[in-house]
């Protein structure tokens, strides 16, 4: 997304796939994709990065090189 910034693109909406990690039949609870990690067991849920680099997208409506600096690296 932030190349397609860079080079100019119209971007009007993201979306995220998917809010928090869930169980996916071929592996099972491994994979971890959502912005909220969910334990199994206790269903105790806590952010992810993305999460945090989501908000601060959408409150700065930009992507910076901060932003990419302190959650990409």
């Amino acid at each position: 997304m932030h190349r397609a910034l860079q080079e100019g693109t119209d971007i009007r909406g993201y979306l995220h796939w998917t809010l928090i990690d869930n169980f996916e039949w071929l592996e099972g609870y491994h994979q971890w994709f959502g912005m909220v990690a969910m334990e199994p067991g206790t269903l105790k849920r806590r952010p992810h990065p993305s999460a945090y680099l989501f908000r601060d997208v959408a409150r700065g409506n930009a992507v910076t090189a901060a932003m990419l600096k302190e959650y990409v690296g």
